[in-house]
């Protein structure tokens, strides 16, 4: 257990070589931990208010994260040092992913995405179609293809070389609060206050399955680098391992005293991190 925020750990990261946790808080703050020492290492906090995302990029080298602040900044992994700070979006920016040629994708409650050259800090451009605020965005692994979540209860799948709408998912009953794509690109999976998380073909634009098993929204989700299971975090402050081909619960974990907000797991499929409204980050 990583302990040392002052309020909500809202977002998690590891780096790509898994040496390290990244992660985001309510309390305004981002914070490096060392995984082998479990200690933190730098704390970055130039947000002016609560964090809600955060990625690193595949080199290793930089660290994005989204705020209530209305921007995004990027910083540098080595010197926790502020590179960029992007600005566009009219409200909290809720969640931000990674795309190939130095870009990032970034969701908001102003209702749009917007994509960003991280070369220059530049905004390259905008989508919008969503009738209410955005929770989560995920890119499948090509760059081609970018999936939103919304509280309007759907997803929108996006072609972003083209700039368009392709498909809207609808299905859950309530606000989507989070959404992850499969290493292979095929599947989305969606999380939701309805309880349920739901896999989506998204070639076709169809729902495949749903998963019922919390017993209250369903905040975070992951699915491992080998694409066989999937990791949902809930308000039930339990996290439970999935089987994404049949849809069977695996097991569950417990441990955390509040609801988890944020799930990330490393590139060798060995650790899980979990972050949650206890204030804490705990490594599985």
């Amino acid at each position: 257990t990583l302990t040392g925020h002052k309020d909500t750990v809202r977002a998690v990261a590891v780096t790509p070589d898994g040496s390290q946790v990244i992660s985001a808080s309510f309390d305004k703050a981002l914070k490096l931990w060392s995984l082998e020492a479990g200690k933190e290492f730098i704390s970055f906090s130039r947000h002016n208010d609560k964090v809600l995302g955060v990625v690193v990029t595949p080199d290793n080298k930089r660290l994005i994260s989204a705020s209530f602040d209305h921007t995004i900044k990027v910083w540098s992994l080595t010197t926790g040092k502020l590179i960029f700070n992007l600005t566009g979006h009219t409200d909290k920016v809720q969640a931000v992913a990674i795309l190939p040629g130095d870009r990032i994708i970034s969701a908001s409650r102003d209702t749009t995405i917007k994509v960003w050259n991280l070369y220059n800090g530049k905004e390259i451009f905008t989508l919008k179609n969503h009738r209410g605020w955005i929770r989560g965005v995920a890119v499948t692994p090509d760059g081609k293809k970018a999936i939103s979540a919304s509280i309007d209860e759907t997803l929108k799948v996006w072609n972003l070389e083209r700039q368009i709408e392709i498909f809207t998912l609808k299905g859950h009953t309530s606000s989507v609060q989070a959404v992850t794509v499969t290493p292979d690109g095929k599947l989305a999976i969606s999380a939701s206050v309805d309880q349920t998380l739901k896999i989506w073909d998204l070639e076709a634009g169809t729902e495949i399955k749903t998963l019922q098993g919390h017993k209250r929204t369903v905040r975070a989700i992951a699915v491992t680098p080998d694409g066989k299971q999937i990791i949902s975090g809930s308000s039930d402050n339990t996290i439970i391992i999935w089987n994404l081909a049949n849809g069977q619960k695996l097991f569950t974990l417990t441990g955390h005293s509040g609801r988890v907000r944020g799930l990330a797991i490393s590139a060798d499929g060995k650790l899980l991190v979990s972050a949650s409204e206890d204030t804490t980050i705990k490594v599985w």
